[in-house]
């Protein structure tokens, strides 16, 4: 039999585990990853624990110089929190806190009368549960008392979110026995696939088999009977009108089988026989892809899943077209044969047979590329709010095909990365607390750097940096480097010389080490400048790209600016690697898109707050001319409301379009130092491409 730890949804493995300490509310395992020195430790959540208390809790549970926390929830491998507990700065990676308050029972998720479970909704369940144990086999954590009732389910708004589990043995007891982890999956999946929920209908009849929960069992078992031998099919209880129940002696049972087995199953099953809509159908690949990720031996095997499931799609657009035109030349050869004695109609048709073929030749064409969407081509689009899909910025930064087509230009009020080239903002930008953080400048054509000119902000001045360029090999080659200097070591302290080695590159990096001369990790930049010895440049390289740019902005510059924390790389996706963040503003802090080469009929946005830093009141307004700004909506919100995605509709009845929007900061800005950080930020409506 196949080692079933080999389909594990997680990218590395443990050498063994080792119980730390517990508590009545947790449970604190430290984890030993193989080939590593490196140590982690695993929290287990039993119960839910308001976040004033949690923190006090583990406090006196560890006592560790290093500490990370895994819990198992949602199945993924977790960065590092802040590292800030409260208002105390730490020096070492703080405890991860995931607030569990809308756990509740899988029972009671399939009972709630508020919440109508959908296929989709069970098939994520089953997918998630079946990742679950794997994690749990893998560790060898007991699941000798777990039962159906203990599997706990976040549901916000009717969507599935994450999947917990509770009240493990209190003695740790290696398990060995593979059935048991086997007959568990078994009785939970069976349980999902039979629950369903009709209490409130007058009638039950057993025999009505187009009740969606029970074609959704049908085809389930069919399936798994394709990889497994089931002992006897569910036995329904016809005393009771509002459930499938089974005979206790006659349960579902996984026999002889391996969790790869079971996972590739459910991979390969057809959704739509399953219940699942055609409009879920990415929905649920969306998901197999987020627990097959995170498998390194699976990783291969969604890629072709998903390579066969895209070839597929082009496959039937082809046959479309094809069809199509097999039906349109035999009715022209009809007209044709109709009206052969008219040499001057026969012309006509002839040509219109020409143009035919040409536009028929084009669609095929089309369907053959995948119908790739360019800057060039960008068509109008419809896009209505949605909890996961994706808004405008993103469908219009996705079907750039270069970082220079600046279909979406994002800016905002203050610490805007691309103020550092342009002499005339004044700002500045401040980067990340890290030990390495750095600026990168990526230009559209190469140039070869002579000297260069950076000038310092008010604090957090340079100490130990350096700027390196890459060439076409990407090899990276320093063009200046410097320890302990004190050159910008004051207010708007400027310093130029001449690089060590001159290159011809298009990648330019500033790069900064350690502390600056306040001993913290901030990196404070004023401006920056270039110089090479092309007479296209004299003046400055910078300079003359804002010179050429639309409307002289530096945003619109054919050179593409990112940094290390804090730039525009990521707004546009959910659970984004990095945030937004603006400096202290005397006035209301905001962050801007701009559709250069568009208009929005908005219906709706979608923002995604850090818990630890809430906006607690925003507005969201649009503007033509960035001088006249409507609003278009309030938000208010309180902490304990927030959740990580929110999305909000417009009233735009008029159907209004706007070429720039703006979420702005609206708390209260008494001691002019508000700031506005979030993490996510698109709009929804119709992309009007003008």
């Amino acid at each position: 039999m196949e080692d079933p730890r080999s389909a594990l949804p997680f990218p590395f493995k443990y050498q063994k585990t080792e119980r730390l300490c517990q508590s009545e509310s947790i449970d604190l395992w430290r984890i030993f990853p193989e080939n590593t020195n490196i140590e982690a430790n695993l929290l287990l959540v039993y119960r839910n624990l308001e976040k004033k208390n949690f923190f006090e809790k583990v406090s006196k549970l560890t006592h560790l110089d290093y500490v990370s926390i895994l819990p198992i929830c949602s199945y993924d491998i977790i960065s590092y929190a802040d590292n800030k507990i409260g208002e105390n700065e730490l020096s070492f990676p703080a405890i991860y806190y995931k607030d569990t308050t809308n756990l509740i029972p899988l029972s009671k998720f399939f009972t709630n009368k508020r919440i109508k479970p959908t296929s989709l909704q069970r098939y994520k369940i089953i997918l998630g549960i079946t990742s679950a144990v794997f994690y749990l086999f893998k560790e060898r954590v007991p699941i000798n008392t777990l039962t159906v009732d203990e599997v706990l389910v976040n549901s916000i708004n009717g969507e599935t979110k994450i999947f917990n589990f509770k009240n493990f043995s209190k003695d740790y007891i290696c398990e060995t026995d593979y059935l048991n982890y086997l007959n568990f999956l078994a009785s939970v999946i069976q349980f999902v696939v039979i629950s369903t929920d009709n209490e409130n209908d007058d009638e039950f009849d057993e025999n009505n088999l187009s009740l969606p929960e029970f074609n959704f069992y049908n085809d389930f078992y069919n399936i798994i009977q394709n990889h497994a031998n089931l002992v006897e099919k569910v036995i329904r209880d016809k005393s009771k009108k509002s459930k499938y129940s089974i005979d206790d002696k006659k349960p579902l049972k996984f026999n002889d089988l391996t969790f790869h087995q079971i996972w590739k199953s459910l991979i390969n099953a057809n959704l739509q026989t399953l219940g699942i809509s055609e409009d879920d159908v990415d929905a649920a690949r969306k998901y197999q892809s987020k627990l097959l990720t995170l498998s390194m031996k699976s990783h291969a095997f969604l890629e072709h899943n998903q390579k066969l499931y895209e070839q597929q799609n082009n496959l039937n657009d082809i046959s479309e077209n094809i069809t199509f035109l097999k039906n349109e030349i035999s009715k022209l050869r009809g007209i044709l044969n109709n009206i052969q004695e008219k040499e001057e109609e026969n012309k006509k048709i002839l040509d219109s047979f020409d143009d035919f073929q040409n536009i028929t030749k084009e669609k095929v064409n089309s369907a053959i590329n995948s119908l790739e969407i360019t800057s060039k081509n960008a068509k109008n689009v419809i896009l209505p709010p949605s909890v996961s899909g994706g808004g405008i910025c993103q469908y219009l930064i996705g079907s750039q095909t270069t970082k220079f087509d600046h279909l979406v230009i994002p800016s905002q009020s203050s610490g805007d990365v691309y103020c550092i080239i342009d002499e005339n903002d004044g700002g500045n930008y401040s980067s990340g607390a890290g030990d390495y953080e750095w600026i990168q400048f990526e230009f559209q054509e190469e140039i070869e750097v002579t000297s260069f000119k950076i000038q310092s902000a008010h604090r957090a001045f340079l100490k130990t940096w350096g700027i390196v360029a890459y060439n076409e090999d990407g090899k990276e080659i320093t063009l200046y480097e410097t320890k302990n200097d004190n050159s910008l070591k004051g207010k708007n302290a400027e310093f130029s010389t001449a690089v060590l080695e001159k290159v011809k590159t298009n990648k330019i990096r500033l790069e900064k080490f350690g502390v600056n001369w306040s001993d913290t990790n901030f990196m404070r930049v004023k401006n920056i400048e270039f110089y090479t010895d092309d007479p296209k440049y004299q003046n400055g390289v910078f300079k003359q790209l804002l010179q050429e740019a639309d409307d002289h902005d530096p945003h619109k510059a054919a050179v593409y600016l990112t940094a290390s924390n804090f730039d525009f790389r990521y707004f546009h996706q959910i659970n984004p690697k990095r945030s937004l963040c603006t400096l202290y503003d005397e006035k209301l802090p905001y962050f801007q898109i701009e559709f250069p080469k568009g208009k929005v009929k908005i219906s709706g946005y979608r923002i995604q707050q850090l818990i630890k830093y809430p906006v607690l009141s925003w507005s969201l307004t649009g503007s033509n001319d960035k001088k006249h700004w409507k609003t278009l909506h309030n938000g208010e919100t309180k902490v304990e409301e927030i959740s990580q995605v929110m999305i909000y509709g417009v009233d735009n009845e008029n159907g209004e379009t706007f070429r720039f929007f703006r979420i702005s900061n609206t708390m209260p800005n008494e001691d002019d130092n508000l700031k506005l950080r979030i993490r996510h930020f698109d709009v929804f409506g119709e992309y009007i491409n003008c």
